[in-house]
């Protein structure tokens, strides 16, 4: 979102600003609760925002841009492999693990698909702060699936950011009618 602010010059309506602060609120009830920052997490928004960046500013098509991706990867993966068979690892899976592994491509390859298409459309603060959906994925994974125990802290923290996805999309579903409506009168 700061990238789509600070690069992009997007600018934030009021409520999509009370929105970010809200959800902000919620990251640091997390950041208390754990008792230092989540430096994966963070590292991992820092690399999406710029990735999501990158293919919202890239000229290519969804498919061409994952293309390009995959072959820039390609030498890494195979370098990592040769290595690791070089230290003796055993890298040659049996072939139930192959046969998963070709599906993860697919399922790997159809969000990237999505959220590169989605990217070129949505401004880059609304790519972010959908971003907030995930940790209630994982949530909903954890508690019902997995029947992890749920504290009032976590309930807390979830509480703001759930009260910042719902104003910033109220706000931008108020914001698109309106401009509907004025698009409608011309």
């Amino acid at each position: 979102m700061a990238l789509g602010v600070v690069i992009l010059k997007e600018q934030l309506r009021l409520m999509q600003k009370l929105a970010v602060a809200l959800a902000g609120v919620g990251v640091m009830v997390f950041v208390v609760i754990v008792g230092q920052l989540p430096w994966i997490a963070l590292l991992l928004a820092a690399t999406f925002s710029i990735y999501g960046l990158l293919r919202k500013t890239m000229q290519a098509d969804s498919m061409t841009g994952l293309t390009v991706e995959t072959m820039f990867m390609l030498p890494i993966g195979v370098s990592y492999i040769a290595y690791l068979n070089g230290v003796g690892a055993n890298t040659v899976p049996d072939a139930a693990t192959i046969g998963l592994l070709s599906l993860s491509g697919v399922a790997t390859t159809m969000p990237l698909l999505l959220f590169a298409a989605a990217a070129r459309r949505l401004r880059l603060s609304t790519m972010g702060m959908v971003q907030y959906l995930t940790p209630t994925c994982q949530f909903l994974l954890a508690v019902v699936a997995f029947q992890e125990p749920f504290s009032t802290q976590q309930l807390v923290g979830f509480l703001f950011m759930w009260t910042a996805i719902a104003l910033y999309t109220a706000d931008s579903i108020r914001h698109s009618r309106v401009v509907q409506d004025r698009n409608a009168g011309e």
